[in-house]
């Protein structure tokens, strides 16, 4: 099966194979997929779904520049397969799987060559297909979190459950990261992001309140990304939102997910964030201030580079060698803004 999709595949990408034009040859491609979806439907294999949605983004970021219609209805039903795939069969890995390469293949194809068109429809394109990514997986992590409620943990192993906790917040961390860099790479809706960062904030709302009627420690995540959030919003409608605060807000976002869900990994990339944040802020405007929503955004990107520190501080003072808990989060909290009203009484 792998094979035919090759051989499709080197029949019109690889020159010295040429025999077939663009469209034969991605149909062919698909069909190779389907294939390769219907045995591991039909073998209950889990590597076997996993190696077709990774020959589907193979086949999306090819076919990218030629035919940018096939690239991104493939990333789409990509994602729906595998989340189909997860409700089917609990294939929480494969979940996680296709969160990554859904969200890795759309970045990957946006920086091909594309034709021409406007910003506005560069925008909606990639705006609209990234909020679908997001709906379809956010959905099926309510669905794993309402199974883990009725039927409890014991019928997932470890590596399912790790992998499960990772679908939410790593589909939330992208889908928000990816959207705000096309707000700011096609300028058109940059000083009204606040109608995206507001409603996304009240998402997070809920989603913390339905996790946390399901028991599910990892409840904090959301009501902390719904703060982030919220401060993006407000900054942007106070005419001071830029991209330094963003790479702020987004370093704070990783350090909270690496101390919650332990992934070590994620804490020196909050770190390269953080200075990237910085080498941006000197070589842009931003570091004269000299407007008021200059001031604005300079002053919230410093609140959040003080919360990252503190809460930090915190974490490895009182829970280097044990799982972070609800209480951490709210000691961290209460101190923070214990040290900010500290110099006004």
């Amino acid at each position: 099966m792998a094979v035919a999709f090759f051989t499709s595949f080197a029949g019109h990408f690889v020159e010295a194979m040429e025999c077939l034009s663009l469209w034969p040859s991605l149909i062919l491609m698909t069909a190779s997929i389907a294939w390769i979806v219907g045995m591991a439907e039909k073998w209950q294999s889990e590597p076997t779904a996993g190696l077709a949605i990774f020959l589907g983004h193979v086949a999306a970021y090819t076919a990218g520049g030629d035919s940018d219609t096939f690239s991104l209805m493939a990333i789409f039903f990509l994602s729906a397969t595998g989340c189909a795939l997860f409700i089917r069969h609990d294939w929480t890995p494969l979940n996680l799987f296709t969160v990554l390469a859904a969200f890795g293949s759309h970045m990957l194809w946006a920086f091909q060559d594309h034709p021409p068109s406007t910003p506005r429809i560069q925008f909606w394109v990639n705006f609209s297909f990234l909020t679908s990514y997001y709906v379809l997986f956010t959905c099926s992590d309510l669905v794993y979190r309402w199974r883990v409620f009725e039927r409890g943990l014991d019928r997932y192993t470890q590596i399912q459950r790790q992998a499960a906790r990772l679908v939410g917040p790593a589909a939330m961390v992208l889908y928000a990261s990816l959207a705000t860099l096309f707000f700011e790479h096609t300028k058109i809706y940059w000083d009204r992001i606040h109608f995206y960062w507001f409603p996304l904030a009240a998402l997070q709302v809920g989603l913390a309140y339905f996790h946390r009627e399901k028991r599910n420690a990892d409840y904090p995540l959301y009501g902390v990304a719904a703060t982030v959030f919220f401060t993006l919003g407000l900054a942007s409608w106070l005419g001071g939102f830029s991209l330094n605060l963003a790479l702020a807000a987004e370093a704070l976002m990783l350090l909270v997910l690496a101390k919650r869900l332990r992934l070590w990994f994620l804490n020196p990339l909050a770190q390269i964030v953080l200075i990237i944040n910085f080498l941006h802020f000197w070589n842009s405007d931003a570091r004269d201030i000299d407007t008021w929503p200059i001031f604005i955004g300079s002053v919230a990107t410093a609140l959040v580079y003080f919360v990252k520190s503190r809460i930090e501080e915190t974490w490895e003072k009182g829970v280097r060698d044990e799982t972070v808990t609800e209480s951490v989060y709210i000691s961290s909290l209460r101190e923070t803004f214990d040290d900010l009203v500290k110099p006004l009484s």
